[in-house]
């Protein structure tokens, strides 16, 4: 199957934004309604089905439920994206569902981060289309007030503002190629499925939290093994909140990286933090490195 990728395209003030719950339950209403009225707030009208809040367990309810809701969300006309509340897990229960579907859905971007790793993947994969890594709606009352600033401008007019970035150089260098990937987990749990998220020339960004040390090591063996590092142009690595245990992240991520001799940025925003800046994944993006820098090209 060949994909025809999107080209990247704004949303417009005034436009209908689906949200959903594909994962974990929302378990704190006042996050949501906060978030939900920040996205009024900068012009977006958000919709959700009534059974949004439900709970069985772990998850947003039964794949069933689930599924209908986000085949509303990609079927429904007008909506112009399509917006998580949470994370959690169970998103890639609703993978396999989608891909037999996907002749009926229209490509419309997601918004969100962490286990919707698995829906940007179907996205971009499959669908062809971008898909912008950053804050769910319950996270977005958890925002600084920067944050919120470059959410609405690469939503509203495609500028991801670099400059207010301490980005550090890792390896020099400068590539282009297709954004792809977000949570580190996620990414490893995709492989060897269609949904894979590698693509040869593509930019690398990676974030994860509360990951032992020992596990993403294991999870960049992987990668290895498989090739998947040889696909890479340049790598961004965004934040590793709460990643801890014996060892050092920087070495570990050298002992895998360094080799490829590819650009590599640290220090982005970007993962379960109150600074989580919105990315277009499948967007065609360039870095460099000195000074450092990421553009939507």
């Amino acid at each position: 199957m060949t994909i025809k990728s999107i080209p990247f395209h704004p949303l417009t003030r005034g436009d209908k934004i689906a949200v959903c719950s594909p994962s974990g339950p929302i378990r704190e209403q006042k996050k949501f309604f906060q978030g939900i009225e920040i996205l009024k707030s900068i012009g977006l009208i958000p919709i959700w089905q009534d059974d949004l809040f439900t709970k069985t367990e772990y998850l947003a309810g039964n794949i069933q439920r689930r599924l209908e809701e986000i085949l509303y969300c990609f079927q429904e006309p007008g909506i112009a994206a399509i917006m998580p509340a949470r994370g959690g897990f169970g998103s890639m229960h609703l993978l396999l569902h989608l891909l037999e579907t996907r002749e009926e859905l229209q490509p419309r971007p997601l918004i969100g981060c962490s286990d919707i790793t698995a829906l940007h993947s179907f996205n971009v994969e499959i669908m062809g289309h971008y898909s912008f890594h950053g804050p769910t709606v319950c996270q977005l009352a958890l925002q600084q007030e920067k944050s919120l600033q470059a959410f609405e401008s690469l939503l509203f007019e495609g500028v991801f503002p670099w400059e207010d970035h301490q980005l550090q150089m890792v390896l020099p260098g400068q590539a282009q190629g297709r954004l792809k990937g977000g949570n580190l987990s996620i990414i490893a749990s995709l492989i060897g499925t269609p949904f894979d998220p590698f693509a040869k020339d593509c930019i690398l960004l990676l974030e994860d939290v509360n990951e032992p040390l020992y596990k993403i090591d294991r999870m960049l063996s992987h990668f290895q093994l498989t090739g998947h590092l040889d696909r890479i142009k340049g790598l961004i690595l965004g934040e590793f909140i709460g990643c801890q245990g014996e060892g050092n992240l920087d070495e570990i991520f050298s002992r895998y990286f360094s080799p490829l001799k590819i650009p590599i940025i640290k220090g982005l925003k970007s993962g379960h933090g109150d600074l989580n800046y919105l990315l277009p994944l499948g967007a065609k993006v360039s870095i460099k490195t000195e000074p450092c820098q990421i553009v939507i090209i």
